[in-house]
């Protein structure tokens, strides 16, 4: 799942949406359907555009910090040095 799909579900309201493409603007946000009401895909207040993006920069953020954790824990391993907690949770054994 994207990013975007991982904002709009981190909203309170939201219902679901099919998307064949994540929305880039307000006007295609507000046209996401429902696929089993086929109407909103909230229940209550909508987040902005603005908000979408916000949060789909901070998931983006998160990512690219566990990728820099990841490649830290490696480069660690192989030195022989110790990882630091967030290095070693990237760790899958």
């Amino acid at each position: 799942m994207s990013n975007t799909g991982k904002a709009l579900k981190s909203f309170a309201g939201f219902k679901g949406a099919e998307t064949p493409t994540d929305p880039t603007n307000q006007a295609e946000l507000d046209a996401l359907i429902n696929p089993i009401t086929k109407g909103s895909i909230w229940s209550g207040e909508a987040p902005t555009w603005e908000q979408v993006q916000a949060k789909v920069a901070e998931l983006d953020a998160v990512d690219a910090q566990k990728a820099t954790d990841k490649a830290n824990a490696k480069a660690k391993l192989i030195a022989g040095e110790a990882l630091t907690e967030a290095e070693a949770d990237t760790i899958v054994i």
